[in-house]
């Protein structure tokens, strides 16, 4: 089989064990298929965050980016909250950090935290020359 096979059995596995876990709490019945296709856990959560930030990456633009892909992908929202703290996601978090604070100037923080379900940057102004937010006055 192709990568676009690959690509495809992912994609319906990604979706599947977070309604999975979204309904049951647990990843449990889950993880012989996901070891089966991704060879660790580790390597599937890191898999879900991608998809998830490219979320958020795709909508940056949207003063809501952060809120949309959360409604938009409410079972991997709180997968990731419930694993928030998993060494396999500090490297992919700590990327996305940077180049959402590059292209933004924002520091988007935690996108997905435990126990909340809409984390978003406030939309601010910049001046010309500064990189430091500022907010428009009232």
């Amino acid at each position: 089989m192709g990568n676009w096979d690959r690509a495809h059995r992912r994609y319906r596995l990604v979706h599947a064990a977070a309604e999975g876990f979204t309904a049951s709490g647990s990843l449990e019945p889950w993880l012989p298929e996901i070891e089966a296709e991704y060879g660790d856990f580790d390597a599937f959560l890191r898999d879900v965050q991608v998809r998830y930030f490219r979320g958020i990456e795709a909508r940056l633009e949207n003063g809501s980016a952060f809120a949309e892909v959360a409604a938009a992908y409410p079972e991997m929202h709180r997968l990731l909250g419930a694993y928030a703290g998993h060494p396999a996601l500090t490297e992919g978090h700590d990327r996305f950090r940077r180049s959402v604070l590059a292209v933004t100037g924002i520091d988007p923080g935690v996108p997905y935290e435990k126990g909340t379900s809409d984390v978003r940057p406030v939309r601010t102004r910049f001046y010309r020359r500064s990189l430091c937010p500022v907010r428009r006055p009232a």
